[in-house]
């Protein structure tokens, strides 16, 4: 981000350092099939239409693996409602693809 502080440059070389250091990412790196940033929809049992973008998804023998980071300082807060969002994600990809898919929140 420009003009972030030293101690915010530190914090975020520091998240990005153990999120790449994650055994889920090493297993990332030796999928076949990988998505970042990858955008979704779908309609919900209600007709609902919901979007987002997935962060990561890598195909894993025969499922999907979708993955959501987090960063917030407290997510415990919050867990809930981004275990729903990743779910949601993995059930989109689920229903694009064909293929089983699994949630994965990432928070580091």
């Amino acid at each position: 981000v420009v003009g972030a502080s030293d101690e915010e440059i530190a914090a975020a070389i520091t998240a990005a350092a153990a999120a790449l250091a994650h055994p889920l990412l090493d297993r990332a790196r030796k999928a076949k099939e990988v998505r970042r940033e990858s955008p979704v929809a779908m309609r919900t049992a209600e007709r609902e239409m919901v979007e987002g973008v997935l962060d990561l998804a890598f195909l894993e023998k025969d499922t999907w693996v979708v993955v959501d980071f987090k960063t917030d300082v407290e997510i415990a807060g919050r867990r809930a409602e981004y275990e729903a969002q990743v779910a949601m994600y993995a059930r989109a990809v689920a229903a694009a693809t064909g293929k089983s898919a699994t949630a994965v929140l990432l928070s580091v």
